[in-house]
């Protein structure tokens, strides 16, 4: 049935309210470069080529991953539970948190590129979900069976019940916590031997700079600033290309990134670099720059020097 006349006031003052975040959060920079914010935020990604997993059936699969299998059972088994009840069908709150869920998995399905690290924003949503479908699974199929135990039997039975149900996503955060990266510590001690504190240094991922103590070159008379290569380059490959791999090996995704390189003293190549740029300017890079031995390059990050 549609809301009535308190729902939609109701729906009108969130609106507001979101209206309101949005343009104290967002506004600042759009007011700075409307143009060019609009374009880079709004009309990249309606046009960007496909990246990261395209397979849709794949998407779904690491969308309700093992690593918060959980969180998505619940979700969606109370979700269907809640649906089904007469008396809960009104809820506000449950409908709000239940269009945000599957519109977000909708845009992820229909979106151009995707990774599995963007599920992290279904994680608000996801939750509020999974309490609801843990309480009315628990209502609905635990405690009709609860009836005639004792009170020690019942308080049992629903710590194992819970124990059981965390226990996969706990094994796999422990796990996760346990994972190190010694190849990119080996790059910042790389880093800090080779280049001077003020040296030029630009890394095709701005955390492999970072890990030895630089930003990403900016300040520099005539030497564009690139903070984020990826999208830099696609963004000034422009359309349409089949896939990213083919937008990066355009000539004209590699403009800026070839005067950055002139002017820049090292660079980290690594898996992105030899991605994004094409054979012409790979040619073009082995021609001025000289790879660094492995007394500073890793087999995963190879350091590069201009001559």
């Amino acid at each position: 049935s549609a809301p009535g006349p308190g729902g939609w006031r109701a729906a009108g003052r969130m609106a507001a309210a979101a209206a309101v975040v949005g343009l104290v959060l967002v506004g600042p920079l759009a007011a700075l470069a409307p143009g060019v914010f609009f374009s880079d935020t709004l009309l990249f990604h309606a046009w960007r080529p496909p990246d990261g997993d395209v397979d849709r059936l794949h998407r779904l699969l690491q969308i309700w991953n093992e690593r918060h299998l959980v969180s998505s059972v619940l979700a969606v088994g109370g979700l269907v539970l809640a649906l089904a009840k007469k008396e809960l069908r009104g809820s506000r709150e449950l409908r709000f948190f239940a269009s945000a869920y599957a519109l977000m998995v909708i845009a992820f399905l229909l979106s151009s590129a995707y990774w599995s690290q963007y599920n992290s924003h279904l994680a608000a949503s996801e939750a509020v979900l999974a309490g609801w479908g843990g309480v009315t699974l628990f209502r609905v199929v635990l405690l009709p069976r609860l009836d005639g135990l004792s009170p020690a039997r019942r308080t049992s039975l629903v710590v194992v019940t819970m124990a059981l149900l965390v226990f996969p996503s706990l094994r796999r955060a422990v796990l996760s916590s346990r994972a190190r990266a010694p190849e990119l510590l080996a790059l910042g001690e790389g880093l800090r031997r080779a280049a001077p504190p003020d040296a030029c240094v630009f890394a095709f991922e701005p955390a492999w700079g970072i890990a030895g103590g630089f930003l990403p070159p900016h300040g520099v008379a005539g030497m564009p600033v690139i903070v984020d290569p990826y999208a830099a380059m696609l963004m000034e490959a422009g359309a349409p290309y089949k896939d990213a791999g083919a937008a990066f090996q355009s000539e004209a995704s590699q403009h800026s990134i070839r005067a950055l390189l002139e002017r820049c003293r090292f660079t980290v190549l690594g898996w992105r670099g030899h991605w994004q740029l094409s054979e012409a300017t790979r040619a073009w890079l082995s021609a001025r720059y000289t790879m660094l031995g492995p007394q500073v390059s890793t087999p995963a990050y190879d350091i590069w020097e201009h001559q």
